[in-house]
This record gives structure tokens, C-alpha cells and sequence, in this order.
């Protein structure tokens, strides 16, 4: 009866496992994941509430529809988001997006002024190190050159879909700011960044 019991525990603790997500793997984060879509969280204070608005991947928002590119401060498109293992020293992170034609990629975060990333396989998480402003004022700058830490949990819901939630105080800020048509500005709380490669195939 025992052994029984012990069984079902083990099955239970697996299937928890399993509904929160996959176990981290450094080997299968270690490619190039396309941002597939961005969710910014905007904090009404009056209700006490939050309303969802949906990213778009162009260079301009609509009226419903603020960019992906809002997420880094930049305007470009196609943005995605490539580990690699390094092998002799700290492994890197660096970020791309594409300008209007489609043609010509632009560094967010370059591989010469890097973030760096690694896996806390305790907690199943992936720690994010923003790297600093670049000393060259001709290199690109983004909102991820502040030299802060980012930690999501169970990031992973498949071997092909990476989630990162971003709250602006992570980044020792009150909000984030993202653009509507029309000149509109939304106050962001918090912003949900999906990267798959499963839309890339």
C-alpha cells in the first residue's frame, strides 16, 4: 500500500511539473527565438484594474495597437531575441529588429555591448542581465541598457515557446510608456513578451 501511495505522489508531483511548464534546459534555449507577441498591461487606477493591449509587429501603431518595438523602446520590426553559450566565459543575450524594408538588421542589444543569461535549474528560472549604456554614443541604446536583472519563472511552455513578464519596477521604473495612433500614450504596468519558434518553421 505503501509503495502505492508512494507512486501517486510521485505522479502528482509530475503532472504539477508538467502544467506549470518545462524544465529548463540550457542547450534548447541556446537559438535565435523570434518575439511572437507582446501583451502591455495598463493599470487603471480608478478600478483597480488592468486592461490588455495587443502589440502589433509593425513600425507604427493603430488606434487599438500599440508595436512590439515598444517592449525595448525602438521602432522596428521582425525583433528577435538569440542566446548563445559563450563556452570560455558568461553566456550572452542580444536582441535584433528589422527597419521598414525588411532588409536591414539593426542591433537592440549588440554583440559587441551584450546581456548575459543564465539557468537557476533549482527554481526553474532564467536570470537576465541587462547590460549597461555603451561608452560610444553611435551604438545603439535601448530601454535593456540599464544594467538590471531580470528572473522569470518556469519561462518555458514548450520546448518552442519562451514567455517573459517584464514589470517596470524591474527595471527601476515607474511605468513604461507605449505609443497609440493619434499620439496617444499609455502608462504600462507590466508587459507580457512571448518568443516561439514554432511560427518561425
Amino acid at each position: 500500500m505503501k509503495k502505492i501511495i508512494a507512486i501517486l505522489q510521485t505522479l502528482v508531483i509530475t503532472a504539477l511539473f508538467i502544467s506549470c511548464g518545462v524544465i529548463l534546459d540550457p542547450l534548447k534555449i541556446q537559438k535565435s527565438w523570434p518575439l511572437s507577441e507582446v501583451i502591455f498591461y495598463q493599470y487603471n487606477e480608478l478600478y483597480d484594474s488592468y486592461k490588455k493591449w495587443i502589440g502589433t509587429n509593425d513600425l507604427s501603431p493603430d488606434v487599438y495597437s500599440p508595436i512590439f518595438g515598444d517592449l525595448f523602446g525602438v521602432r522596428l520590426k521582425n525583433i528577435s531575441l538569440t542566446f548563445e553559450d559563450n563556452r570560455t566565459g558568461k553566456d550572452k543575450f542580444y536582441i535584433k529588429g528589422y527597419d521598414a524594408s525588411g532588409d536591414v538588421a539593426i542591433d537592440i542589444v549588440s554583440k559587441e555591448n551584450p546581456g548575459y543569461w543564465e539557468v537557476d535549474s533549482f527554481n526553474n528560472s532564467i536570470i537576465l542581465t541587462m547590460p549597461e549604456a555603451p561608452s560610444d554614443p553611435s551604438a545603439p541604446v535601448s530601454l535593456w541598457h540599464n544594467g538590471k536583472t531580470l528572473i522569470n519563472y518556469w519561462p518555458m511552455s514548450t520546448n518552442d515557446d519562451l514567455e517573459l513578464y517584464i514589470k517596470a519596477s524591474d527595471f527601476g521604473l515607474d511605468k513604461f510608456t507605449a505609443d497609440l495612433s493619434g499620439d496617444i500614450k499609455l502608462d504600462i504596468y507590466s508587459i507580457e513578451a512571448k518568443f516561439s519558434t514554432s511560427t518561425a518553421k
